[in-house]
């Protein structure tokens, strides 16, 4: 295919992907149909997967292994800042935080994973667990589980799902709601932990909090932490509550705190677990930990009374009420704490009862430890912990909140309320909403008409007790009224989320042959290419901007970056697809020279420039070109709009 003709299917193909309209199924037996407005690419894996492989195309061969995309089966800001949210907080293990770019229209977004961690190693890390998803995908890919004839092990066979009608790489695709899902859980298989490079049952506390800048033992025998207890209003018991600086975070980057929240069980009498009672030594029994770390995300994180990592709370320790009636209330990172903590940008508030009350009648408290501690060691020890105003305290919390939503509004353009309430929707509505025939249509890319019942059924094979499909209870559920209400009549009755993951494979393969000619498929002349482009990660493979030394760090620009297909759209002014043609062209390209030495520098893209302005390697004063704006010769740093803050241009 030349250059020009790719250039208009790319166009076709992403100026379309964000469509809504579903598409039609063939009409009932009778009359042929007449002519039919051709409609937009349906909503669905193959879509995906063919707007995957075409961006592919688009980049480097070489850097083609380190990208991985997520579907948007809708492009509005919140999935997308929900998307970014779940990126920085579970996949990247970087210093630096990223604002990943959106493609294909605004239908995908594309996974740069050389900028998803520090070290070459951590890339490699980060890459072998997202392809290890697929094993449990149902959306894009089909996994066999195969014996050895003669040593009987086990082997799971990945490969891509038939139903996306083109061979696509494994694990290059997921869907967005699937992998938050997916992502950010810890029990039954929830590969949270995984991407923070943890193992439940092994790591330990102590370990943990000096690897993110919290050396606890240190720490706790200087007494340099602030200590709150109070009654929970989440559990409704006595909870103390930690409070550490971390030292992995420059000054530029702070507040940067490890809260530690301990908790007991419900049926705990025991004085020495009760924190108003052992002021200075109180046992626990479980413990919830969130650092702020130098991305600017927060890690949640659980432990035991032991301090040793755990993948979910004891129903008697604590529950995430959070949950949707109806569901257990099972609490586990990530996504329990972004349920709970969002409301109050990851950082609740909470009240020092200890100094309420040493500010008020009681000035003496007795403490089931003294026994430990001298009478002096212990006033003064309980003045260290529990000293802090409360104004104090609220200006931690307060600034914490400030420094995560202004990584959120970077990161994602919306707010870390937003951001997370988006997260915990996209969670929410997967793992706990159920499927009825309407959603169904949605799901298979159908147009369910004015009854989704009837129109599912349609698709099925006639009645066969011989027919798999058409005996399946599952199918039966969702082609049965809810109600003898004629009102009502065409809503079917529900089935789970895990019953239709199983059946959509079957369901969807018999649903393409109509959306087949909905969907543009890259190879010559429309036919699909016989072999998935490889994604093996070369020791040539260059892994840019890996040098997190501040004091060398310049940034390292993808090699991408002016990809056809990428820009990030103002989602208040403008939809993703009518930017498409526009960012097309080739990113004008920069250069600039220095006051000191008027040596000329460049070629560089604006996103470069923009950096060497930040850490001050540009200055309004100097002189900067391109080839695109009509600027004169040379002009003023200071007068590119953008480039430095307004108060510095003025």
């Amino acid at each position: 295919m030349t250059a020009r003709r790719m250039l208009a299917f790319v166009l076709f193909v992403c100026a379309t992907a964000s469509a809504q309209g579903p598409s039609n199924l063939p009409p009932a037996p009778g009359p042929a149909p007449g002519p039919t407005t051709p409609k937009a690419p349906p909503r669905v894996p193959a879509t995906a997967a063919v707007l995957s492989i075409t961006d592919l195309s688009s980049v480097p061969e070489l850097f083609q292994p380190l990208c991985r995309y997520i579907w948007l089966r809708d492009s509005s800001k919140e999935t997308y800042a929900a998307t970014t949210l779940f990126i920085n907080s579970v996949i990247n293990r970087s210093s630096i935080a990223v604002k990943p770019p959106l493609v294909a229209g605004g239908a995908l977004v594309r996974v740069e994973f050389w900028r998803m961690g520090d070290t070459i190693e951590q890339v490699k890390e980060q890459v072998k667990l997202w392809d290890s998803l697929s094993e449990k995908d149902p959306q894009f890919h089909l996994s066999q589980v195969q014996t050895d004839g003669k040593s009987k092990d086990k082997k799971t066979i990945v490969e891509s799902a038939p139903h996306l009608g083109v061979p696509m790489p494994v694990g290059l695709c997921y869907r967005y709601d699937w992998l938050i899902h997916q992502g950010g859980t810890t029990a039954d298989g929830g590969s949270y932990y995984d991407f923070r490079g943890l193992i439940p049952g092994k790591t330990k506390l102590n370990d943990y909090l000096t690897d993110r800048g919290v050396p606890l033992d240190r720490i706790r025998k200087k007494n340099a932490l602030n200590r709150m207890v109070t009654i929970s209003k989440v559990t409704g018991k006595v909870r103390a509550i930690e409070l550490y600086e971390s030292s992995d975070v420059p000054p530029s980057e702070s507040p940067a705190i490890a809260a530690v929240t301990q908790d007991i069980f419900d049926d705990q009498t025991d004085p020495n677990f009760d924190a108003f009672l052992s002021l200075r030594g109180a046992k626990f029994q479980g413990q919830e930990v969130l650092v702020k770390l130098r991305n600017g995300c927060i890690e949640a994180t659980l432990w035991n009374g032991e301090g040793i990592l755990v993948t979910e709370a004891p129903p008697n320790l604590v529950m995430d009420y959070m949950i949707p009636d109806g569901h257990g209330k099972r609490l586990q990172p990530f996504i329990s704490c972004v349920r709970c903590h969002g409301p109050n940008e990851m950082m609740q508030p909470a009240t020092n009862q200890v100094k309420q009350l040493l500010d008020g009648r009681l000035r003496v408290l007795g403490d089931t430890s003294a026994d430990r501690f001298s009478q002096f060691d212990a006033i003064r020890q309980i003045q260290f912990l529990y000293g802090a105003r409360q104004s104090q305290l609220d200006k931690v919390f307060q600034d914490t909140r400030d420094s995560f939503d202004a990584f959120t509004i970077t990161t994602g353009s919306l707010t870390a309320k937003e951001a997370c309430q988006a997260m915990t929707k996209a969670y929410n509505d997967y793992e706990y909403g159920y499927i009825d025939a309407a959603l169904a249509c949605d799901e298979l890319g159908i147009d369910p008409k004015d009854n989704p019942i009837e129109t599912l059924a349609r698709i099925l094979p006639a009645p066969d007790q011989n027919n798999v499909l058409a005996t399946d209870a599952r199918i039966g559920l969702l082609l049965t009224s809810a109600s003898d209400d004629p009102k009502l009549a065409k809503q079917s009755l529900k089935i789970t989320r895990r019953q239709w993951e199983t059946l959509y494979p079957a369901l969807q393969s018999l649903v393409m042959p109509t959306l087949e000619t909905l969907i543009s498929r890259p190879g010559k002349n429309g036919e699909p290419p016989k072999e998935a482009p490889k994604l093996e990660i070369k020791s040539e493979t260059p892994v840019p901007a890996l040098d997190r030394n501040p004091a060398k760090m310049e940034l390292t620009p993808s090699p991408i970056e002016t990809s056809a297909q990428t820009y990030v759209p103002d989602f208040d002014t403008e939809k993703p697809s009518e930017k498409v043609a526009e960012t097309a062209s080739v990113e004008p390209k920069w250069k600039y020279k220095t006051g000191a030495s008027g040596r000329e520098n460049g070629p560089f893209i604006y996103a470069e420039l923009q950096e060497f302005a930040r850490s001050g390697k540009l200055k309004p004063s100097d002189l900067v070109w391109n080839d695109r704006h009509k600027i004169g010769d040379w002009g003023s740093a200071g007068k590119v709009k953008g480039l430095f803050p307004d108060e510095v241009n003025k």
